[in-house]
């Protein structure tokens, strides 16, 4: 939720050799989820170039309304 009570559901979109997208409205916002007691789930990570992206929207992962900022996007490369 943001910091003036307006509910936020956040969609991250990862794309590149392995891509997931999820729409998170608990903050903190995790990509692969976690347990709501402050642990992460894991994620296997591929060789490769990724890119992810999360963009803010009003509303509830149920309900969700218009985009409410900007695209964050960045860009990172996994090598062996």
């Amino acid at each position: 939720n943001m910091a003036n009570g307006t509910s936020c559901v956040v969609k991250m979109v990862l794309s590149g050799s392995k891509s997931q997208t999820r729409y998170d409205d608990v903050v903190p916002y995790a990509l692969f989820g976690d347990n709501r007691s402050g642990d992460y789930y894991s994620w296997s990570a591929g060789t490769g170039s990724y890119t992810l992206k999360s963009t803010p929207y009003s509303g509830t992962k149920d309900k969700m309304g218009a985009a409410i900022g900007s695209t964050y996007s960045v860009s990172f490369t996994i090598v062996k």
